[in-house]
């Protein structure tokens, strides 16, 4: 039987181990949404750089956030290509 101890370290645990992972979701869905608008990467490289300190300690925000662009674009251009031959 687990007592409630147990229960509140496996909660911590799995707590950390997921940390990452939901702190990255932001910044991804931001450089989606970022693309989506038509921000070039290098608008993106300059604000981020006026932001002055950026990063959190376990991932680098800026590639995270150039992760989200770079999948809305592959998105956009598999979308547009449904068009290409589009005889009307």
């Amino acid at each position: 039987m687990h007592t409630k101890l147990d229960i509140m370290q496996t909660y911590i645990v799995l707590s950390e181990a997921y940390r990452e992972i939901e702190e990255r979701e932001p910044d991804k869905f931001m450089g989606f949404i970022l693309a989506i608008k038509n921000v070039t990467p290098r608008s993106i490289s300059v604000e981020l750089a006026s932001i002055g300190k950026f990063d959190v300690p376990t991932y680098n925000r800026k590639s995270v956030i150039m992760q989200g662009y770079e999948i809305a674009e592959k998105s956009l251009k598999i979308s547009g290509m449904a068009f290409e031959n589009d005889p009307s």
